[in-house]
This record gives C-alpha cells, sequence and structure tokens, in this order.
C-alpha cells in the first residue's frame, strides 16, 4: 500500500517558511531601525516587525514604523522616508526601510529557501 504523506509535508513545510519569514523581518527591522533618521529617538524605537500565517497560503512579513502623524494628519515615518532632500545631522537617512530590503532581497529569498530545503530534502 502507498500512502501520501503530503499534508504533513506541507505543514512543516509551511513552518519552516514561517520561521524564515521570522527571521527576515527581524534582521530587516534591525537593519531599518540603524538607518532611520535620528533627531530623538522616536522613529527608530517606534520599529517593529510581525508575520501574518493566518491566511490559508500566505505568510506576510511586515516591518512598521508608527512614530505618529504630523499636524496635518500625514505619517511622520512616510515623510522621513521618502523625503531625500531631508538632512539628518544627528544620523540617519531616507529610505531606511526600503534600502536594506532592496540590498538583502536576494539573501531573504535564499534564507527562507534553505528553510524549505530542511524539509524537502
Amino acid at each position: 500500500m502507498f500512502r501520501s504523506n503530503i499534508p504533513n509535508v506541507e505543514r512543516k513545510v509551511r513552518q519552516k517558511v514561517i520561521e524564515g519569514m521570522e527571521k527576515v523581518i527581524n534582521d530587516l527591522t534591525r537593519r531599518s531601525k540603524r538607518l532611520a533618521p535620528l533627531d530623538a529617538g522616536n522613529l527608530r524605537g517606534s520599529g517593529f516587525g510581525e508575520v501574518d500565517a493566518t491566511g490559508s497560503d500566505e505568510v506576510i512579513g511586515t516591518v512598521i514604523f508608527n512614530a505618529g502623524v504630523d499636524d496635518n494628519g500625514n505619517s511622520y515615518a512616510l515623510i522621513q522616508h521618502e523625503n531625500m532632500a531631508f538632512r539628518h545631522p544627528r544620523g540617519g537617512q531616507a529610505k531606511y526601510l526600503e534600502q536594506p530590503l532592496n540590498e538583502n532581497r536576494d539573501k531573504y529569498k535564499q534564507f527562507i529557501k534553505n528553510k524549505i530545503r530542511e524539509v524537502t530534502e
């Protein structure tokens, strides 16, 4: 008799993807915090990552900076991220989230692939 163990393998693969995504998001959060503009420290302190695996097929990693809004209701974190004209004399830069993601994208993909291989090889 031949029995398929596909549901068990799928469950294990999903768990490895979640583990990999958590490590990736933690790394991206750490790198982004180091690059976030520093004034009072609120922006860097507001950064955190989370992994959502509640969907049926998706594992979604998110890095969030929620340092508040300005007087016009605009996201402070978004303004600091997007405005390339701002100068940051106390350290940090614009694109503090985008840059480390782009620089490490291939490494992050490979890490998750390697986690899946732990189950499939």
